[in-house]
């Protein structure tokens, strides 16, 4: 499912400058959720429910930060960070119901910027995610 908000614009007018987050999560209604409440925030989401697709939407889109679940349908989490890693320069923040402290090392060896556990709350995700981006 891709999901935009850009609208069409005269010739010569610049494109939003809003910054697109890739949400990579399996759940359909937590890419929902989080896509409308990062939206209201100000930006443009992608969801990409499979390692397959968001490799895929990652050279489309070319985001600003990728939201990563580890737990996908078609690979592990932490082998998509990898491989992100090597196809993009967007930061990513690993949101994961898995809790292991492995997971969160290994993580960010494998060049994930933080570690958000499951559940979380949004206005503390917000605030990693505009530091990522420079806007704090």
């Amino acid at each position: 499912m891709f999901k935009s908000t850009a609208t069409s614009r005269p010739a010569g007018v610049l494109a939003s400058t809003r910054p697109t987050i890739l949400l990579v999560d399996d759940d359909p209604a937590l890419g929902r959720t989080l896509s409308r409440a990062l939206e209201s925030s100000g930006y443009n989401v992608v969801i990409a429910e499979t390692a397959a697709e968001a490799q895929a939407k990652t050279k489309e889109v070319a985001p600003d930060l990728i939201l990563l679940d580890l737990i996908l349908p078609d690979t592990d989490g932490l082998m998509l960070a990898m491989s992100l890693n090597t196809t993009s320069q967007a930061p990513i923040i690993i949101c994961s119901a898995r809790h292991d402290l492995v997971d969160q090392a290994l993580g960010r060896r494998l060049g994930a910027a933080d570690f958000v556990a499951k559940p979380f709350d949004l206005d503390a995700l917000e605030v990693r995610i505009a530091r990522l981006l420079g806007e704090s």
